[in-house]
């Protein structure tokens, strides 16, 4: 990778993200949700989901926002160190989150109340400024995203991390995997984001009926939440041990 990390050979050499950020802050989100749905479901669909300008949603877009300037600072840091490959797997995460919390926001028009050009209308089946409702093209923009975003987050984030700890293997900051692969902080999002719609699944399959008599929370939305959610700390996690590494390699 960059010849200068050969002085930083553990990975113990860097400080990774706060607990209160990758584990508990998820986790108490997640409890609201099932406290609030529990409490009764006007009152969750008031104050939580609350359709496209709800908790929910809003969450999901400032998360990604956020991972979305994340990627773009950690390109900077990786210009100044020079390595090709590193560069264009974050650039490509950063469009990706990009276009995930653009796709979310409707490219801000929930927010800023503007309406959908005659263009739009024919091409987008809900009248919203995104690609991944259209009629034609939603399964290839919006199920395939989607479907490889879980697929990438059950096997990066949550088999490999689990995997590493379990056989006690340590990944080497001069290799590019070390700084690819997703550390520990993305499991608790990743368990959730893969799962959370499990319950309305295996109810559904029993009773015939998606919807949980109890804590009927909105599965479908929280998933997206969560992608976004493990897709912030992976940014965060890497953007952190690159401005150490940064440091380190100027402080030589």
């Amino acid at each position: 990778m960059i010849p200068s990390v050969q002085n930083l050979s553990q990975e113990s050499d860097f400080r990774d993200l706060s607990p209160w950020l990758w584990l508990w802050l998820p986790l108490i989100y997640l409890l609201i949700n099932i406290i609030a749905a529990g409490i009764g479901h006007e009152f969750y669909e008031t104050y939580i989901d609350g359709g496209e300008l709800g908790s929910i949603e809003l969450s999901s877009v400032l998360v990604l926002l956020i991972a979305t300037v994340l990627g773009i600072h950690s390109l900077t840091i990786i210009r100044s160190l020079g390595d090709v490959r590193l560069g264009a797997w974050i650039f490509l995460g950063t469009l990706g989150c990009l276009y995930f919390g653009g796709e979310e926001a409707s490219w801000g028009q929930h927010i800023f109340n503007w309406e959908s050009s005659e263009a739009w209308l024919s091409f987008n089946d809900q009248q919203e400024t995104n690609l991944h409702n259209s009629e034609k093209w939603g399964a290839l923009l919006d199920q395939l995203p989607r479907n490889l975003l879980t697929l990438g987050i059950l096997v990066g984030g949550i088999i490999a991390p689990l995997y590493r700890r379990y056989k006690n293997l340590h990944l080497n900051p001069t290799g590019i995997n070390y700084w690819i692969w997703p550390t520990i902080v993305g499991l608790p999002a990743g368990i959730i984001a893969v799962s959370v719609s499990f319950p309305e699944k295996i109810y559904g399959s029993i009773t015939g009926v998606r919807e949980l008599p109890y804590f009927d929370i909105s599965a479908g939305e929280l998933k997206e939440l969560y992608c976004g959610y493990f897709l912030m700390v992976y940014m965060w996690s890497f953007n952190l041990r690159m401005r150490q590494l940064k440091k380190g390699l100027a402080g030589k």
